[in-house]
């Protein structure tokens, strides 16, 4: 019976061993699954706090793209460059980047693009104002020009046709331009620049140029009939002084004093010298000579001839050259001041004293 009990007691020993350790087990379950569910929703909160973090930079990024636009146009000058580009291609690049520095101030950064974008294509500065590459023009613009062109519309012919009786030629063109606004305009519509565009004190310096040293008043005379604006420029008082003052010389007087007009007119009808050709005298006489041993009743007479060429240049310098060659010849080397050491072609100064020339030519005066 006491072994019965005992193995009783102990089976319920065993048992109760048993309970403990299951419930033991199974809170230790509990506890790993409690752990890697608190795990798993760590690494969710990481996962969509890194995902967000990467979209904020995403977007951040995006913006900051679309607000430097400087970036892009590297991007698109890279691919450009990465592309094969022709000759044309490669000097429009060279002179727009030159064009920048220019604008940027960096005046020898800009000459050396110039330089460089000619020397592929010359003429590439025309081809990228035909491609409207560097025209600044805006629509804007253009409507503003195309209503002040509105606003200064030419009158018709008919008012042009106005003729005063009496009235000369200048004053009339003067009063027309002065109704007009304009001194000239292009006859046909142009995108280069036109000389209409210049003031009327740049166009009188350019009418001095036409002039220049060599007093070219043929010159002057034939841009007068360019257009009416530069025949009244032609026709300015100023360049007509100067050309009689450095034809007679300071002490020339004044028109009014000479019983002319204008200043023209005193050029025209008084006496000068002619500086666009050269003058030339022919001298011929008669040389009777010797008698002739055989026969002494026959004597021969000899013509003989030669001639004198004199060309006169505007600042004082003469040549003078006597020969028998002929002036087809000889003329052709008078063109120029500096004459060959040798020709037998002497050069000395001039000057008109009223109608008087006097020449002198190595210290010996002829008049």
């Amino acid at each position: 019976m006491a072994s019965g009990h005992g193995e009783t007691s102990s089976e319920c020993e065993g048992e109760e061993q048993e309970d403990s350790s299951s419930s033991h087990s199974n809170n230790v379950l509990e506890a790993c699954n409690t752990l890697d569910n608190l795990s798993l929703q760590d690494n969710a909160q990481n996962t969509n706090h890194g995902e967000d973090e990467l979209s904020v930079f995403r977007q951040q990024w995006q913006r900051e793209l679309e607000s430097t636009p400087t970036t892009q146009k590297g991007s698109k000058l890279e691919e450009s460059f990465a592309e094969p580009l022709t000759d044309e291609d490669k000097a429009k690049q060279l002179f727009l980047r030159g064009v920048e520095f220019e604008r940027g101030g960096k005046l020898y950064e800009a000459i050396q693009h110039y330089k460089r974008a000619i020397q592929i294509v010359p003429d590439v500065e025309t081809r990228l104002y035909e491609g409207s590459e560097l025209r600044g023009d805006t629509p804007e613009d253009s409507e503003v020009e195309e209503e002040v062109c509105a606003d200064k519309a030419p009158p018709s012919e008919d008012e042009d046709e106005e003729v005063v009786e009496g009235e000369e030629l200048l004053a009339r063109l003067q009063r027309i331009l002065a109704r007009r606004g304009l001194l000239c305009e292009p006859k046909l519509p142009t995108v280069s620049a036109h000389i209409s565009w210049l003031p009327y004190e740049v166009l009188l310096v350019v009418l001095r140029w036409v002039v220049s040293s060599e007093l070219d008043a043929g010159a002057l005379e034939a841009a007068a009939g360019v257009c009416r604006g530069w025949y009244v420029a032609a026709r300015e008082p100023d360049l007509w002084r100067s050309i009689c003052v450095r034809t007679w010389g300071i002490e020339c007087g004044t028109p009014r004093a000479n019983g002319w007009s204008s200043w023209r007119d005193m050029y025209i009808a008084r006496p000068r010298l002619r500086l666009n050709g050269c003058y030339i005298s022919k001298t011929t006489y008669l040389r009777h000579g010797e008698n002739s041993f055989q026969d002494q009743f026959y004597r021969p007479w000899y013509l003989i001839y030669y001639y004198r060429y004199l060309r006169f240049f505007p600042e004082g310098v003469v040549l003078m050259w006597t020969t028998a060659e002929e002036p087809v010849t000889c003329v052709g080397l008078l063109k120029n001041r500096h004459v060959k050491s040798g020709s037998g072609i002497m050069m000395g100064h001039y000057r008109l004293i009223g109608q008087k020339v006097f020449i002198y030519l190595f210290g010996k005066q002829t008049q």
